[in-house]
């Protein structure tokens, strides 16, 4: 199935409800990246811009971070070995315990939230999954920390995770799992 021809109503309402940029990524096993496949920018004119077919580290970001925690560990750990320096931030990336708990923490939430004030970006993403179970990629919403602040994030999790439970239904997958 075309993930991205399904998830676009999806993103529809997440940008109408938060006019923010809401985007989907899927996971390549190959680069263990995620790459950006559909995406709908916010019309302010301050924004953090996602380009589309562009990748990204796992590691990185509430979109990658989504992914992230729920590879299987094995290969989660391969991913964060191939982490550099922030992309945009230019920062070291967590350490192997930081990046443990922050893992453990978008599985007992189901979605994962990332804020660095420095790059005025922040965002809210869940993970999508395929209807044998595994992680396809994650469906979020991203935009300047600026705009979105901490009092948003509860209500925020919730619509993204219920778009990304969405999708992964129309995907097959019928588990409790994310």
């Amino acid at each position: 199935m075309d993930a991205g021809r399904l998830a676009r109503p999806i993103l529809q309402r997440l940008w109408a409800q938060w006019e923010e940029t809401s985007s989907l990524c899927l996971y390549k096993p190959d680069s263990q990246r995620a790459v950006v496949v559909e995406m709908i920018q916010t019309p302010h004119p301050l924004r953090f811009v996602i380009e589309p077919f562009s990748e990204m580290s796992l590691t990185w970001g509430s979109l990658g971070r989504a992914i992230l925690a729920f590879l299987p560990p094995e290969t989660a750990d391969a991913a964060m070995q191939r982490v550099g320096l922030g992309p945009l931030s230019g920062l070291p990336p967590p350490s192997a315990q930081e990046m443990a708990q922050i893992i453990a923490e978008i599985r007992e939430r189901g979605f994962a939230e990332y804020r660095n004030e420095a790059i005025d970006a922040a965002g809210v993403a869940a993970p999508v999954f395929r209807a044998d179970g595994t992680i396809l990629g994650s469906l979020g919403v991203t935009a300047p920390a600026r705009r979105l602040l901490p009092d948003k994030i509860p209500a925020m999790a919730t619509t993204v995770k219920a778009a990304a439970q969405e999708l992964s239904a129309l995907l097959g997958h019928c588990g409790s799992r994310g």
